[in-house]
């Protein structure tokens, strides 16, 4: 029973790393960097958060993938740091993946150069959504109110489509006291007074294209200990792929989580598997 007692203490001792990287601030700036180190007995979590992500180097011959970041200040101030993982994670829209990938892709042609190639099959389009409280952008007569209710420009030159979210959630139907909106897009702008959230993104485009990308990017998964999620690694609807719900990137991580543990069964015992999962 003590020789148990000591494995469960080292076991909580030894953690397994996984390193998230997300897209930063609308303005343009580099991905942010998320580092976990997840403990399967005491589940503790830490997070390297405000990190600007340099550089991903997914693993070569049996080695572990490294990250490049830096940390602290501005440019003069920052410092930089160069870490291995046992899996990397990448969270971010396409074109900051692929940022973040073209060092080891221009450096290679095996499995680093297929991701990288692969993400630049994608063509992204600019979105701006604005959560809001303004009826006056929906049908002028309730009864006319639907889920999705489409608004086209006099010239025809521009289209939007307002969300009612009431409608489209069980679970918000019932938390939501007043009707809540999401446009994007906007032909009418809502009363400033009434947005609550105001963003803009870039969402890959579901052609032919794009879904030989998504096939070539799921053959990838894992290796290197590389793994991506977003809407731009499932081939679904674009209404779940993005367009008006995060049903397609939520699903593609609890997705990524499940075959990076199964991956490393393998290689690691029961009680090392990581415990804990993280969304970015």
């Amino acid at each position: 029973e003590r020789e148990r007692e000591r494995e469960r203490e080292r076991e909580s001792r030894e953690g397994a790393e996984i390193g998230f990287s997300r897209r930063g601030p609308r303005d343009g700036r580099s991905p942010r960097f998320h580092r976990f180190s997840s403990r399967p007995r005491s589940r503790r979590i830490s997070a390297d958060l405000g990190a600007t992500v340099r550089e991903v180097r997914p693993s070569q011959a049996g080695g572990r993938p490294h990250v490049e970041w830096s940390s602290g200040g501005g440019a003069d101030g920052a410092t930089s740091h160069r870490e291995a993982f046992d899996e990397v994670v990448v969270a971010t829209q396409v074109s900051a993946a692929r940022r973040l990938l073209r060092p080891a892709a221009e450096a290679s042609e095996g499995a680093d150069r297929d991701v990288y190639d692969a993400l630049g099959s994608f063509r992204c389009e600019k979105f701006r959504v604005l959560l809001h409280t303004d009826a006056s952008l929906m049908p002028a007569r309730r009864r006319d109110w639907s889920p999705l209710n489409l608004v086209v420009s006099p010239t025809g030159s521009a289209a939007s489509v307002t969300v009612w979210m009431n409608a489209i959630d069980e679970k918000l139907r019932q938390s939501l006291s007043a009707p809540v909106f999401q446009t994007w897009n906007p032909v009418t702008e809502p009363r400033p007074e009434a947005v609550e959230a105001d963003v803009a993104f870039e969402r890959p485009i579901v052609d032919p294209a794009a879904v030989r990308a998504m096939e070539k990017l799921a053959r990838c998964q894992g290796r290197g200990s590389l793994w991506l999620v977003g809407s731009h690694t499932r081939c679904c609807s674009p209404v779940s792929a993005g367009f008006f719900t995060p049903f397609s990137s939520s699903r593609s991580a609890r997705t990524c989580v499940a075959r990076c543990r199964s991956s490393r069964t393998a290689s690691l015992p029961p009680s090392r598997w990581p415990s804990g999962s993280a969304s970015t």
